[in-house]
C-alpha cells in the first residue's frame, strides 16, 4: 500500500496551530460578528451601518487595536471602535459626568483611573460596546451629533448626507467602509453569533485581583487594581510630558524607582507651577530617586517623604 494513501484513524486530530503573540492580543472580526455584538448591547438599527463604517475606518475591525496619542503612552485609543481612555477625565483625572453615569450603570465604584479604563476597554469587547452605546445615547440626548467624537466620522457623514464617496487620505479603507454601510442597509450582511474572548492585559500589565473587599469594581465583582508597576505617564494641566521628562536623563531600571521618579516629577511640576504664579524661580529638576537625602532641596525632601509614606521607597 502506498503510504501516501493511508487514511489516519478518526480519533487522531491534526496538530493544533500554535497561536502567536499577535493572534492572542489582536482579533480581526468579521462584519457579521460586529453586527451581532452591536445588537447584543441594543444599538438602534439605524446606527449599525454607521458603526460598521466607523469600525472599518478606525481599526480595520480589529479587537485589541491600540493607538498611542502621546509619547508617554497614557493617552490611548482602544479596540475595534478606538475609544479614548482619557477624554472623559478632567484635569485632576476625575471622571466627568458622562463617565460617572456610565460607571453607575456598570456598578464601578472606588478609585477609577484612565489606566483602569484603558484595560477594561481593551480586554472586554462587550464593555467597549456598552461604553460606545452610552456615549452615543448621551450625545443624542444632549442634541449633538451622536458620532462626532470619532474623527473618522465626518467623511462618512458627508457620504450619507451628500453622496460624497471621496476621501483622498485613505480612499481604499473608505471604499470598504462604505461597502459595509451599504451591505447592511441592503441586508447583504447578517449577524453572526460568535463569542469574542477577553484579551490579555495591555503590554503584560497585571489583571485586577478579586479580594472581595473594596476598590475599583467591575459588574457584580469587587476587585482591587494593582498600581505599583503601572504608571507610564500622565497628561494633565501641565501638558504632555517632554521627552525623557520623568527621569531627566537618569537611567532607572527598577520599576519601583521608576514610579517614584515619575511621581516626584509630577509633584515637582505642580510645585513649579505655583512658584511661577508667584514669580518665584523653579526648583531644581535634575534630581533622581537615588540621590542622597541630604543633597535634596526642601521641596524634593517633601516629595520623597510623601513617597516613602505611600511605600514607594523602602
Amino acid at each position: 500500500m502506498n503510504p501516501d494513501e493511508v487514511t489516519p484513524p478518526e480519533n487522531i486530530n491534526p496538530p493544533a496551530e500554535q497561536e502567536t503573540v499577535e493572534q492572542v492580543n489582536k482579533i480581526k472580526l468579521e462584519p457579521g460578528t460586529l453586527i451581532y455584538l452591536f445588537k447584543q448591547v441594543g444599538f438602534d438599527d439605524k446606527d449599525i451601518p454607521v458603526l460598521l463604517a466607523i469600525a472599518q475606518m478606525e481599526s480595520n475591525m480589529v479587537h485589541g487595536a491600540i493607538n498611542l496619542n502621546s509619547e508617554s503612552g497614557y493617552d490611548k485609543d482602544l479596540g475595534v471602535l478606538q475609544l479614548n481612555n482619557l477624554a472623559n477625565f478632567d484635569k485632576d483625572l476625575q471622571p466627568d459626568r458622562e463617565l460617572q453615569a456610565f460607571m453607575a450603570k456598570e456598578n464601578i465604584t472606588g478609585m477609577f483611573t484612565p489606566n483602569d479604563f484603558a484595560e477594561m476597554l481593551h480586554q472586554d469587547i462587550m464593555f467597549q460596546m456598552r461604553w460606545a452605546k452610552h456615549k452615543i445615547d448621551w450625545h443624542r440626548k444632549a442634541g449633538k451629533d451622536p458620532f462626532i467624537f470619532w474623527m473618522t466620522y465626518p467623511p462618512i457623514r458627508d457620504y450619507i448626507q451628500k453622496g460624497d464617496k471621496t476621501y483622498a487620505p485613505r480612499q481604499e479603507d473608505f471604499d470598504l467602509a462604505l461597502q459595509y454601510y451599504e451591505d447592511y442597509k441592503n441586508n447583504r450582511i447578517v449577524p453572526i453569533s460568535k463569542d469574542v474572548p477577553m484579551l490579555p492585559p495591555i503590554e503584560g500589565s497585571p489583571r485586577p485581583v478579586d479580594d472581595g473587599k473594596s476598590g475599583t469594581t467591575v459588574p457584580g465583582k469587587p476587585i482591587t487594581v494593582e498600581t505599583q508597576g503601572r504608571s507610564q505617564g500622565i497628561k494633565n494641566m501641565f501638558g504632555s510630558p517632554e521627552k525623557n521628562f520623568w527621569n531627566k536623563g537618569v537611567e532607572v531600571n527598577n520599576s519601583r524607582d521608576r514610579n517614584a521618579s515619575q511621581v516626584m516629577a509630577m509633584i515637582q511640576a505642580a510645585v513649579n507651577s505655583q512658584r511661577r504664579a508667584k514669580n518665584l524661580p523653579d526648583i531644581s529638576n535634575d534630581f533622581n530617586v537615588d540621590s542622597q537625602y541630604i543633597q535634596l532641596t526642601d521641596d524634593q525632601k517633601t516629595a520623597i517623604d510623601i513617597l516613602r509614606g505611600f511605600g514607594v521607597r523602602n
